[in-house]
């Protein structure tokens, strides 16, 4: 789920502004994982917030919050470079 924020964010790698994503995620033993991130619509670099762990245990509810501000810096696809580059060899385009 993509969300908007009063706080904008400028991607670390090309300035633009960042989404603000939460997933969740339900595990086999109960356990719900719910994790939010920025990631940069424009390069695709993630910026980690948190992660939040949420728990029944014996008629309680445990709450585990991860802070998380790992920087991933996705790569472009190379691809396209690849197959122009490869048609050029063939000689099938200058």
């Amino acid at each position: 789920m993509t969300t908007s924020s009063k706080f904008k964010v400028r991607c670390p790698k090309c300035g633009s502004e960042m989404e603000y994503i939460i997933e969740k995620e339900r595990l086999g033993n109960g356990e719900l994982k719910i994790r939010t991130y920025y990631r940069c619509p424009v390069c695709g670099t993630i910026v980690g917030d948190q992660v939040l762990s949420v728990e029944r245990i014996d008629g309680h509810i445990k709450v585990l919050v991860e802070e998380s501000r790992r920087v991933i810096i996705r790569k472009r696809s190379t691809k396209k470079i690849s197959v122009i580059k490869k048609l050029k060899e063939l000689g099938l385009i200058k």
